[in-house]
């Protein structure tokens, strides 16, 4: 059941949204001359109606993720995306919204990138909110300026907040706690296996892993020992056989997407071509919360057919502290280097 603080902020959300909604329409429908003819200058007024409701949907869609966080229920689909396709939505939104506010974006993005391993979503909204951060204390003749660049095993990506003039450029911790679209913003690269580095009094450097299944393994058990407090962890292969070559390639979308859907912000699964490998914390009595809620998904998956057989195999347990390279050992091996099936 979700936490009772999650499904009152769900249940508010949702009453913000529907007035911000109809509000957004009419005065589209006006500034678009359905309701009779709009000067440029009315135009403009409306287009910042527009963008003040998109500030409140993002303040709302903010306050949930924040919520969630808290209550420790956030929803995560990290896979393997193509780092183009998603920082050019990350693009296009930013130019708009800077366009609205009557400033310039100069985007300096690297030609070819490699797949990052991440939540779309999430890493959508840490960088959207960055920029309208850094929109806000930015002079508007001065354009904000964003480079994406490929850093060994790592994709870079830089946000000036301020000039370098600002000696107190650089936001204080009390501004993270009082700020909730960049509070939000760290701790959504964190649960991505990002760094978030603010010490640069006058940008933000936004560190990402590229998609290689070890060393998001590796980051992953990093990640878990650090802020879950876990001593163990338990790996698994899951795979789904079938006779029919076309049955088990649609069947294998629709189970990998599942086992995304059930996996919690503790838990990863990494594709290869054939598989997936499913990393998971061990509780104190030696089991782990995967097993249950994989035995939920297959009750509740009903696309798969009757000759489609899906297997988990618990390859083994390891303490983190002492056999994280033995993990690794056995987490990744050759298989990994396969393609690897969105």
């Amino acid at each position: 059941m979700p936490h009772p603080t999650v499904t009152l902020a769900d249940q508010i959300s949702h009453e913000f949204r529907t007035p911000l909604t109809v509000i957004k329409e009419y005065s589209s429908l006006i500034r678009d001359g359905l309701m009779g003819n709009v000067n440029p200058r009315q135009a403009q007024m409306l287009g910042v109606v527009d963008d003040r409701v998109d500030d409140l949907h993002n303040l709302v869609d903010n306050m949930l993720h924040l919520v969630r966080l808290r209550a420790g229920e956030p929803y995560l689909n990290r896979r393997a995306w193509a780092a183009g396709e998603l920082l050019e939505r990350v693009r296009i939104a930013a130019e708009r919204k800077l366009t609205a506010q009557g400033k310039q974006l100069e985007w300096k993005c690297a030609a070819e990138l490699p797949d990052v391993f991440c939540d779309d979503d999430h890493l959508q909204r840490a960088l959207n909110n960055l920029v309208q951060y850094a929109a806000a204390r930015r002079d508007r003749s001065a354009p904000i300026e964003i480079s994406v660049s490929e850093s060994g095993d790592n994709l870079l990506i830089c946000i000036p907040h301020g000039d370098r003039e600002q000696l107190d450029a650089t936001p204080t911790e009390e501004e993270f706690e009082q700020s909730v679209p960049l509070k939000v913003a760290r701790q959504l690269i964190d649960w991505n296996y990002g760094e978030f580095d603010d010490r640069n009094r006058c940008e933000f450097v936004i560190t990402l892993p590229t998609f290689h299944p070890e060393r998001i393994v590796k980051r992953h058990v990093e990640w878990l020992s650090a802020r879950h407090g876990a001593t163990q962890a338990a790996v698994y292969r899951c795979e789904c056989r079938a006779a029919d070559a076309k049955t088990i390639d649609a069947v294998r979308q629709q189970v990998g997407a599942a086992l995304r859907y059930y996996t919690e912000r503790y838990e990863l699964v990494v594709p290869t071509e054939d598989h997936w490998r499913v990393v998971a914390p061990v509780n104190e009595d030696g089991s782990t919360d995967w097993l249950a809620r994989f035995a939920k998904m297959t009750a509740e998956l009903g696309v798969l057919a009757t000759d489609v057989e899906l297997s988990l195999e618990l390859i083994g347990q390891w303490e983190l502290r002492e056999g994280v390279e033995c993990l690794l050992e056995r987490a990744c091996n050759s298989d990994f280097e396969l393609a690897v099936s969105r």
